[in-house]
């Protein structure tokens, strides 16, 4: 989405790296003086290896990145609220992501 790409441009540190995974249905806006002034990698990826996914894992569970990523989630829902959270993902508002809470 377009917030998505904003979002992890702007929290990307100098000489970052932003890996884009997935499509968008129309083309997304970057902030390209961000990306200059950051000196900041974007990467498109289609294809993930076994060695990434393992890195993305160990620094999930890490907990070094958490406040970052608690930042990405737009809006939390209830699994009783499941159908506002589909609603709410499929209105064509401008968000990142949208969590059901299971538990």
């Amino acid at each position: 989405t377009q917030a998505g790409i904003t979002t992890a441009v702007e929290l990307a540190k100098i000489a970052g790296k932003v890996m884009v995974i997935g499509m968008a249905p129309k083309p997304l806006e970057v902030n390209l003086m961000q990306v200059f002034v950051k000196e900041l990698v974007l990467e498109g990826v289609r294809i993930h290896s076994q060695y990434s996914f393992i890195g993305a894992l160990e620094i999930l569970k890490s907990g070094l990145i958490n406040d970052e990523l608690r930042k990405l989630i737009s809006k939390t829902y209830s699994l009783d609220e499941a159908k506002e959270a589909f609603d709410y993902a499929q209105s064509g508002t401008d968000f990142f992501k949208v969590l059901i809470k299971i538990k």
